[in-house]
């Protein structure tokens, strides 16, 4: 919810994603971070947070609650 309130609060890049669905990591949902796939984006990462600025949101959402 906070990347949709404030997106400038994170950095992200778009990734391959997939779920495995046979052998030993079925389910297991794979996440190409370093683009070895060959793979076209079909997901974005978000990667890092502005901790301080997060908090400020959350405050700033939670004074407004009656």
């Amino acid at each position: 919810m906070a990347w949709l309130l404030a997106p400038q609060l994170f950095t992200s890049r778009h990734v391959h994603v997939h779920v495995e669905c046979s052998g030993v990591a079925r389910g297991r949902t794979v996440v190409d971070r370093w683009e070895r796939s060959g793979a076209p984006p079909n997901a974005r990462l978000l990667e890092t947070l502005d901790a301080d600025g997060f908090f400020a949101l959350l405050g700033e959402l939670f004074s407004t609650l009656p």
